[in-house]
């Protein structure tokens, strides 16, 4: 009987009909996009009888061999707010081929009066996400499939000068990425305002709670039910407490990342393991006193997109399933560095690619502190500009953010365009290049590179972009990814690289809630480019992506960096299987080291990856515990790519596989990088 009721149940769920009354969620009648993200701004795709377990599912009753996913294509339609320079609203049909939510997502709501510095301390924090595990904790993330806790953490909004007269939104972040095509339910409850008093639910949400049937649709009264349900059982709180709740489904993974996946298994296969056919544009011998080298190039590629350069118009052309479509051959330049070295010592160097910062390009590889590391281990620097994020690109991004945010996909789709330079770039580099008399002789002498040697070394706006890199790689198991992190939503309020573009924003949209909700929606665009989409997939393991390997990464991030937060490289990592922490790791405060499996600080370990962190002497004080930029006059962003040590524990890795902690204990460095 209890079979058969849940099956019932579900299937009245799923031809009730929309859960949708109008472009506004009513749980959130004072910002019109929260929260987000929610089933509410999901339209339900009708699978058949056999999809009854699909957002509904009770572990004792469906499981993943009975259950079809039908999840439905997100729509935004009227629900983001509108420009107040315009008065124009956001087309988002962008959104409209997304099957479901970001799976690192910025879950956000709001409630009136909040205060980040008065939230009760049963609330979890970055410090202490192990509380969110517990019943005591005053917010609720479940896996709706399995009924598990799910960990994370809440804040609330201070970013670009938000203070007690905006409108600051609640922000949970999961504490890693979520399962693609699982359905989630959020509660929050116990929460008070800045008077102490607890924070009042929606009348709306107070109708759900007490069953009312003259509110909302049968359909959102059935989901309610189901999430009112479900944190009864599984968060063991009653509805009568909860302040508000609601539910969200992951995009498929499937769906997230086809047309990355479909742009790297064409176009390697068009160039064939020997790498496109390329041209050199430059030669020029001892630029510096590391250098013995540089070569700068041209290579073929195969297109994806309409329009080559950075355009807002530019898009992936996709055929009717979504696919990308090869579009003929354009051409990316490259350059190549060659230590001093490695230039007839008979030493044997290996090829390091690596991605260079944001708004930058491929000619960081000419920075002295590269070309001194790359000289001390033998390493052939070799990069292409990461378009999309390059310096090229600054101009078309400003443009977009100052118009018309429905061109935003010009971005992920250029970074889709990106990938493909940095994959075929490593095939020329280990094919044909190897053959090419500039890159084997130096003024007459040898140079040897062994092209089973390979690695990925990614810093900054690299890093970030190197979790992609890593998880889809065919020919690449090793990489480095310094000063990481994901995912983008995170990351940018912490940024003083991005200050200037949130000022953009907050000029067309003045609302702090607005610009919240703004982008927690483009991270759904940014979900099939960015990392957070695959980092599942980077180890292989348990979840392989399809014709992928599995690979190895050690990350390294530093406290006190302004331009890309701890918190993100943190986050990113704990979203990799089999990811490890030294027990004499850095902390912040009373920081926790949570979610991370723990090395000892003289294991060497070779399986699994690695997260490490420098403490270069910030003061505590200049670290802030909300979602703001830490101080410039404390700036460690450079500090673990420019610090022996940490080169050290990157190049043993990449050389040898293992992960040893060249610290010998906590990574601390006061006085910075040169005089360690």
């Amino acid at each position: 009987m209890f079979v058969i009721a849940i099956v019932a149940f579900a299937a009245a769920v799923h031809h009730a009909g929309t859960t949708k009354e109008s472009p506004c969620d009513p749980l959130v009648p004072e910002v019109c996009a929260l929260p987000m993200p929610s089933n509410y701004f999901l339209d339900s795709t009708d699978c058949g009888d056999e999809s009854f377990c699909e957002s509904w599912k009770d572990p004792m009753v469906c499981n993943d061999d009975n259950m079809k996913v039908c999840n439905g294509f997100v729509n935004l339609t009227d629900a983001l707010p509108r420009d107040a320079l315009r008065s124009e609203g956001i087309n988002t049909s962008a959104w409209e081929s997304l099957d479901g939510f970001s799976p690192l997502p910025q879950i956000t709501t709001y409630f009136p009066d909040l205060s980040d510095a008065t939230l009760p301390k049963h609330c979890p924090r970055f410090w202490n996400q192990n509380i969110s595990l517990s019943d005591t904790s005053c917010t609720v993330l479940l896996d709706a499939i399995t009924g598990e806790r799910v960990a994370h953490w809440i804040e609330v909004d201070q970013s670009f000068g938000g203070d007690a007269n905006t409108r600051n939104v609640l922000t949970m972040w999961p504490a890693a990425r979520l399962k693609g095509g699982h359905r989630y339910i959020v509660g929050i409850h116990g929460l008070t305002n800045t008077s102490g008093r607890l924070v009042q639910p929606s009348e709306y949400f107070v109708a759900m709670r007490r069953g009312d049937e003259r509110v909302g649709t049968l359909a959102r009264r059935l989901a309610m039910a189901d999430v009112f349900a479900a944190i009864e059982r599984h968060g063991h709180v009653g509805r009568d407490t909860l302040q508000v709740a609601w539910d969200f489904t992951v995009g498929t993974r499937e769906r997230i990342t086809q047309r990355m996946l479909g742009v790297r298994d064409d176009a390697l296969e068009r160039v064939g393991q020997e790498g496109p056919t390329y041209i050199i544009t430059s030669i020029e011998n001892y630029p510096n006193n590391f250098t013995a080298r540089q070569i700068k190039g041209i290579m073929s590629v195969p297109m994806y997109l309409n329009i080559r350069g950075p355009n807002k118009a530019a898009r992936l052309v996709v055929d009717a399933d979504g696919n990308p479509v090869y579009q003929g051959d354009t051409y990316a330049t490259f350059e190549v560095v060659i230590p001093n070295s490695l230039v007839g010592s008979g030493r044997v160097g290996r090829f390091v690619q690596f991605g260079h910062g944001m708004f930058s390009d491929k000619s960081d590889v000419e920075i002295e502190y590269l070309a001194e590391e790359a000289d001390r281990f033998g390493y052939v620097l070799f990069a292409c500009d990461w378009i999309g994020f390059a310096a090229e690109d600054q101009l078309a991004i400003a443009i977009i953010l100052l118009e018309d945010l429905a061109n935003f996909p010009m971005i992920p789709d250029r970074l889709t365009q990106a990938l493909v330079h940095q994959l075929c770039l490593m095939r020329m580099m280990t094919g044909r290049f190897t053959n090419e008399e500039a890159f084997r002789t130096v003024n007459d002498q040898t140079v040897l590179v062994d092209p089973a040697q390979r690695s990925y070394l990614g810093i900054s706006m690299g890093g970030i972009m190197g979790g992609l890199y890593m998880s889809v790689s065919t020919d690449v198991e090793r990489g480095a990814l310094i000063v990481p992190g994901a995912p983008f939503t995170m990351l940018l309020p912490r940024s003083t690289g991005f200050q200037s573009l949130g000022d953009i924003l907050l000029a067309r949209y003045p609302d702090h809630a607005d610009v919240m909700a703004i982008l927690t929606a483009l991270q759904l665009l940014l979900d099939r480019a960015l990392s957070e989409g695959f980092l599942d997939g980077l180890a292989g393991g348990k979840q392989p992506l399809p014709n992928t390997p599995p690979h190895r990464v050690i990350v390294q991030y530093a406290t006190g960096d302004p331009l890309v937060t701890w918190l993100g490289a943190q986050t990113m990592a704990r979203s990799i299987e089999g990811m490890g922490m030294f027990r004499s790791n850095i902390h912040i405060g009373n920081q926790t080291r949570f979610g991370f499996n723990i090395y000892e600080d003289d294991d060497v370990v070779t399986t699994g990856s690695a997260i490490v962190g420098f403490d270069f002497g910030a003061p505590l004080d200049n670290i802030p515990f909300s979602n703001t930029p830490c101080a410039e006059a404390t700036n460690s962003h450079e500090f673990p790519g420019r610090n022996y040590i940490a080169q050290d524990m990157v190049q043993r890795f990449l050389t040898t596989g293992e992960i040893v902690n060249t610290c010998g204990g906590k990574c601390y460095f006061p006085q910075k990088f040169r005089e360690v």
